[in-house]
């Protein structure tokens, strides 16, 4: 039995820990259980039993593309570090991720043409041949040849991403995956080949502006598309390319470049994004061509592809907001973080009401938002949007619900399309924590342990008589149901003559417990019959909030006048949780340390290997 002081203990001390870093919820699902479904149901393998393929549909899609690869190489590397190497299911899902980087590599070798429009030098290497690290985008389903040419930055990008985390997921343990340097080096390789193919660069009143193209072979200053600009992305690039280069024959010189040219590159990516973002809702456009005077001013929606509008928030603009969540969540707070995604944040959190979010505004160069954005059909729109949350603004009431909200919304939608089931997968370890977690590994420091899961209320007491409780006494409609449960956010302080509990419409009522920071009921639907209300009592009471987005009750003031322990076990529990509390302080202190080193001091490139 937890006393309610060691309760409370372990509360305050996992609100003081999120605090310190991105929110999360625990609500949005497992990371694992996503990345099954999305083998299951999205890939297959070859003929060879050793390469597999994702495959797409709808838009601009069909066959394989290089989106969906580079989406299953981030699902899989995500999911393999998040894990960690002791897990049992570990090597199940590395196996997989190879194999999805097997199917990435044979579109690369099916790439060698000069319809491929990058340079060789920085090619990908097997045995004696060289390749293109970058692939035509689009493959028929068995990986037979090219559908379509040229490559795609968008899956470029994604598709490193995810081997970078998968490297150094298994770089421990390396001695068991005879094809760690294989993926080590084609990383390394991609790193380079993805800067020198996919930006034109112009130089403006003495100051470098590498503008990321839609392809080697095509757009960039005459059209653009704001969702492929990926900074968190390229930072870890060039940290990549940082820690790896002596291991593959570079010296300090090449660090020093690539370091300049992807800071050049985040840059003028933020320049560009930030431009092109609509003021008071923070949303972008699908499409865009850039200011070629000045990436920070303004441009225009003159250019478009993919069949989508282009001023239009819509399946290609929504991306570009994880983006930027990846940035934050990995490297920190900066000021283009916060221009970028406080906006968004205020403005999603305005739309939020009694559980559910509702209509997103146009303004600026955004002349229409996808519709029914956060139908379960649309995760590809909401899954991004909404990772903008992760954020924490202290300007935003009951932001932890609205992100709890989020996280159900993603956890009722099934993978069983192509783009909606990836971004899916990509949400549910966005907002569940793994990939703040992740990041840790890919900044170069130890896996932190697994975001914990909410302690479960206890069972529910049947009250053969009403609850005393003296003052007013409000009866209100239950906050939200999940299945049995009810959970109820108090929208006033609580007075110690608190009582909270469940009145059915038999008569009979269910007293209610507080529990991580809300209370909790669990009426027997069988015996609680409708109309369910809340009840609350006392002298400074008040109606719960109807919606999920209600303010937190003050835990101090709980009142424990109904407790049933005996003195002795109030004494073990307050033992108990000095002990506990004391460990858990201690733990703090080391993750606050390890969080100061891994997240501020690894922005500068290693000097050695």
């Amino acid at each position: 039995m937890i006393n309610s002081t060691l309760l409370r203990l372990l509360v305050v001390f996992v609100l003081i820990h999120l605090s310190h870093g991105a929110l999360k919820t625990t609500y949005a699902g497992s990371t694992l259980d996503r990345f099954n479904q999305f083998i299951t149901t999205l890939t297959t393998l070859l003929s060879d039993g050793a390469t597999r393929a994702v495959h797409s549909s709808g838009g601009a899609a069909g066959g394989v593309v290089s989106e969906g690869q580079g989406y299953g190489l981030l699902i899989g590397g995500i999911t393999s570090a998040s894990l960690g190497s002791t897990h049992t299911s570990f090597n199940d899902v590395v196996t997989k991720t190879y194999q999805i980087f097997k199917g990435w590599k044979k579109m690369c070798m099916l790439s060698l043409s000069s319809a491929s429009c990058q340079a060789t030098v920085y090619s990908c290497t097997d045995g004696s041949t060289s390749y293109p690290c970058l692939p035509h985008w689009k493959f028929d389903d068995k990986l037979v040849g090219a559908a379509e040419t040229g490559n795609a930055p968008d899956g470029d990008e994604d598709a490193i991403l995810g081997m970078i985390v998968l490297v150094m997921a298994t770089e421990s343990v390396k001695s068991q995956y005879t094809w760690w340097n294989e993926v080590a080096k084609w990383t390394y390789q991609s790193c380079k080949q993805f800067y020198t193919s996919n930006t034109d660069v112009k130089v403006i009143n003495g100051v470098t502006h590498p503008m990321l193209k839609l392809g080697a072979c095509w757009g960039g200053w005459d059209c653009n598309n704001p969702s492929y600009h990926a900074p968190g992305a390229y930072r870890a690039f060039l940290n990549y390319i940082a820690r790896y280069a002596t291991t593959f024959g570079d010296n300090a010189a090449t660090v020093t470049q690539y370091t300049n040219n992807y800071n050049n590159l985040i840059a003028t990516s933020y320049a560009v994004i930030l431009a092109d973002q609509c003021d008071t809702s923070g949303l972008t456009t699908n499409w865009y061509k850039p200011n070629s005077v000045n990436p920070a001013l303004v441009g225009d929606t003159s250019c478009s592809g993919s069949g989508t509008p282009s001023g239009e928030y819509g399946a290609e603009a929504a991306r570009g907001v994880w983006r930027v969540a990846l940035d934050y969540v990995w490297y920190g707070d900066t000021t283009n973080t916060a221009n970028y995604l406080d906006p968004i944040i205020k403005h999603v959190a305005s739309t939020y009401s009694g559980g559910s979010f509702g209509s997103l505004s146009t303004c600026g160069l955004v002349t229409a938002v996808f519709s029914q954005w956060t139908a379960p059909s649309n995760a590809f729109i909401f899954g991004p949007t909404l990772s903008a949350l992760l954020k924490p603004l202290s300007t935003v009431s009951g932001q932890q619900a609205i992100l709890d909200s989020a996280g159900k919304l993603v956890a009722g939608t099934n993978i069983n399309a192509y783009y909606a089931g990836a971004w899916t997968a990509i949400t549910t370890f966005t907002l569940n924590g793994d990939l703040e977690r992740v990041g840790s590994l890919v900044r170069g420091g130890p896996l932190p342990p697994p975001v914990p899961t909410p302690p479960v209320a206890p069972p529910p007491v049947i009250i053969p008589t009403p609850v005393s409780g003296s003052g007013q006494k409000y009866t209100c409609s239950y906050a939200y149901e999940e299945l049995t449960w009810i959970e109820i956010n108090m929208s006033v302080t609580m007075a110690s003559d608190t009582k909270v509990y469940i009145e059915c419409g038999s008569g009979k009522q269910y007293s209610c417990v507080y529990n991580w920071n809300k209370w909790q009921c669990n009426p027997s639907p069988d015996q609680c019959t409708g109309p369910r209300n809340v009840v609350v009592k006392g002298s400074n009471a008040g109606c719960c909030d109807l919606g999920r987005g209600c303010s937190k009750a003050v835990f101090s003031q709980f009142d424990q006048s109904s407790s049933t322990n005996t003195a002795e076990e109030v004494n073990a529990g307050l033992v108990a949780g000095i002990v506990v509390a004391s460990l858990l302080l201690v733990g703090l202190l080391v993750f606050l340390v390890y969080q100061v080193k891994t997240r501020y001091y690894d922005f500068k490139p290693l000097e050695t290997i």
